[in-house]
């Protein structure tokens, strides 16, 4: 039989120290519940969030060592069609198409002076005069000597016209002296018949002896008469001849005459050159540069010793960039080859042109080729001196493949630009052998080895051939790409 107490109700105190044990509990154990609840939540974030450094397995299996190896996640790339694009930016200046430092060519007065510095000119124009009157005068002598020398051919022209009619007058006689002899010919023959009659009728005592004797003198004279002709004949050829050296002597005067006409014409335009000298003639369109003296000074001859330059022009219709191309660049580098020309004195713009013209030659100690791309400058943009880069499209792209640089492994430049690359296939990494092309040290051309449809490891250096993987597409070779 068990004994009882009862507490007396108004003993409040006793009730409080019954009731407040019970509270305790209910919250210790609400405490007990959470921790076990955020212990839990943790495990689970972690499994399902790969936290490096967390190792999930049960401990038996951590101690047998049995687990399956995870595969790696890599980042990966397809390759990009379109290969390469090579370029070359280099610094370049702008320069005057043409341009000629005007110097003066006579000494003398500075008479006059139309331009100065920025002046525009046309070819043609009279830029400044030099006045110097010896000049003028030497070319004054010149002009009448040439006058002279013409009227020295006019009097030999006239002689010689005298000398062919002395010739013909000649040569008239010649042909009387030849008639003579042939009518005193003649009459020789006559009287030497006359007197073979005369002879035979002597013979038959026809006739008396003193008329044979007197034909015989006719016939004497006849004969006597005809070499006198003959005589007469070789004297008027004689003078013939004569009077045709006398033409020939005139004619060759003439021919003297004229020579002695174009050395004086010679003189005369060499003295008209000085004078073309004491102007200053713009030799095209352009502007004027430089500007070293004024009306009034004494100017000295550039053969005299003076080496400061009148006047300077430029012609600037047309401008030229002049670049120096690197060697790494020169065999890939042509004329007609395209170029952009940005200028920090004009930013923002682009100047489109293309390669003119280049050396030939590399400078032995930059090892660059100088290059010139001419631009169109009608408006007058462009002027002497401003710079910038030039930007020339030596290969444009090609039909191959590109993939991120960081994507190629085992490189041997010296072997015909062989590389590797890691592959995923079957979720393994795979080593390929490819051939590559230019690079831009973010993209690397492949000529051989892969196709688009491949997924590159994008960092090789993190895998192994045969390695699990688990390709993730890979962000910046994205933007890499998009940005080529």
């Amino acid at each position: 039989m068990s004994t009882q107490t009862e507490v007396p109700p108004s003993s409040p105190s006793r009730s409080t120290a019954v009731r407040r044990p019970s509270h305790r509990r209910a919250w210790v154990v609400a405490l007990v519940l959470i921790a076990v609840a955020g212990i839990g939540g943790g495990f689970w974030w972690s499994r399902e969030h790969n936290v490096p450094g967390t190792d999930h397995r049960h401990p038996a299996v951590k101690e047998a060592g049995s687990e399956t190896p995870q595969a790696t996640r890599v980042e990966v790339a397809h390759p990009k069609k379109g290969g390469m694009q090579r370029t070359s930016t280099q610094v370049g200046s702008i320069h005057a198409d043409e341009w000629a430092d005007l110097f003066a060519k006579v000494s003398g007065f500075l008479k006059e002076q139309n331009v100065d510095i920025g002046s525009k000119v046309k070819q043609g124009d009279v830029l400044a005069v030099i006045e110097d009157p010896e000049i003028v005068k030497e070319r004054d002598r010149a002009a009448a000597a040439l006058d002279q020398a013409k009227v020295s051919v006019d009097v030999a022209k006239t002689r010689v016209t005298v000398e062919e009619k002395n010739r013909e007058a000649v040569a008239a006689n010649v042909k009387q002296a030849q008639a003579e002899v042939g009518r005193y010919t003649s009459t020789r023959h006559f009287r030497e018949k006359v007197l073979a009659r005369y002879r035979g009728l002597y013979e038959r005592n026809a006739v008396d002896l003193a008329i044979v004797q007197e034909e015989e003198e006719h016939v004497a004279s006849a004969i006597a008469n005809e070499g006198a002709a003959q005589a007469g004949v070789l004297t008027a050829q004689a003078k013939l001849l004569s009077a045709e050296a006398a033409v020939e002597q005139a004619k060759a005067d003439v021919a003297g005459a004229k020579a002695n006409v174009e050395v004086a014409a010679a003189n005369l335009a060499k003295a008209q050159v000085l004078v073309d000298y004491t102007k200053i003639v713009a030799p095209y369109d352009g502007a004027i540069t430089l500007r070293t003296f004024h009306r009034g000074a004494f100017v000295r001859s550039a053969a005299e010793g003076e080496t400061r330059p009148l006047l300077s022009v430029a012609k600037t219709d047309k401008v030229r960039v002049v670049t120096y191309i690197p060697d790494r660049d020169v065999p890939y580098t042509d004329v007609g080859d395209e170029a952009d020309i940005q200028l920090d004195a004009l930013p923002g713009q682009v100047f489109k042109g293309k390669i003119s013209r280049f050396s030939e030659t590399e400078d032995p100690q930059s090892r660059t080729m100088r290059t010139e791309v001419d631009l169109d400058n009608k408006d007058g943009r462009l002027r002497e001196g401003m710079y910038g880069t030039a930007t020339i499209i030596l290969e444009k792209n090609s039909p191959h493949l590109t993939i991120p640089v960081s994507a190629l492994t085992e490189r041997s430049e010296g072997e015909g630009n062989k590389a590797s690359v890691f592959v995923v296939r079957d979720g393994k990494a795979r080593k390929v052998a490819v051939t590559t092309g230019g690079e831009d040290g973010i993209r690397a051309e492949i000529l051989t080895g892969l196709s688009p449809d491949d997924e590159v490891i994008v960092s090789a250096g993190s895998v192994s051939d045969g390695q699990a993987v688990t390709p993730e597409s890979s962000h910046v070779a994205s933007n890499e790409s998009g940005t080529h």
